[in-house]
């Protein structure tokens, strides 16, 4: 395994990782935050899942959900079968989603589309997710990174997005951000406390399959075990 923190500048050492010799000698890569560049480049250029959710320091103050998510990914066998959640997620946008799970930290992923190491298949449909906080980004901040995704051809192929927690009281004009974002694209959209810069850290593989349901005010939201690499 390689886990790593994220911070400012990841995105430097993009050009300079060997993205051959990671997918001759795959590892498990988990990070978040500004490592969604990292993250998403590994994914893009060598077909290996990697994981969002879990860096280093939230071994400094461990939490039960966190610890039980990294066990169900990393240690009991390879991969969870199901997402468990620890919150109660908002439903912004009714409706069903299917594809690979893809994203990150909304600004980063947002640059990471016109990035060279990174890359979509058009062909594939994809479910969204991303994250911000309040100390970091303001409700006008995240609305611009998410019109900047939502202004990209990637866009076509986006089935649902999954927005992670920003803070203790979720501002209603973030609500409507997301609310407008859905709408604009037809998809269905949730928010969740379960992943991001708060106290529970989910782990969200990239590149596997999921499914995003919503129905009678609840949100269902599961994915497969995850195969060492889509091109293994």
């Amino acid at each position: 395994m390689i886990l790593f923190g994220g911070g400012w500048g990841a995105v430097e050492i993009l050009p300079f990782i060997d993205y051959e010799n990671i997918r001759r000698n795959p590892k498990l890569f988990s990070s978040y935050s500004d490592a969604t560049s990292i993250l998403n480049a590994v994914y893009s250029q060598t077909g290996l899942v990697t994981y969002y959710g879990i860096a280093v320091g939230e071994f400094y103050d461990l939490r039960l959900y966190t610890y039980r998510q990294f066990q169900s990914h990393f240690l009991e066998g390879y991969g969870a079968k199901r997402f468990e959640s620890d919150s109660e997620w908002k439903i912004i946008r009714e409706g069903c989603g299917e594809g690979t799970l893809i994203g990150g930290y909304t600004s980063i992923f947002a640059l990471m589309l016109t990035n060279e190491y990174f890359a979509y298949n058009k062909d594939k449909k994809y479910i969204l997710f991303l994250e911000d906080h309040e100390r970091f980004s303001g409700v006008g901040a995240v609305a611009t990174y998410l019109a900047f995704i939502s202004q990209s051809a990637f866009m076509r192929s986006v089935t649902a997005l999954i927005f992670g927690h920003f803070s203790v009281n979720v501002p209603p004009d973030l609500l409507r951000v997301l609310q407008r974002f859905g709408e604009r694209h037809n998809i269905p959209v949730v928010y969740t406390d379960d992943f991001g810069h708060g106290n529970r850290h989910a782990v969200l593989p990239i590149g596997v399959n999921a499914e995003l349901n919503t129905s009678n005010d609840k949100a269902a939201f599961n994915f497969p075990q995850p195969p060492l690499s889509e091109k293994s």
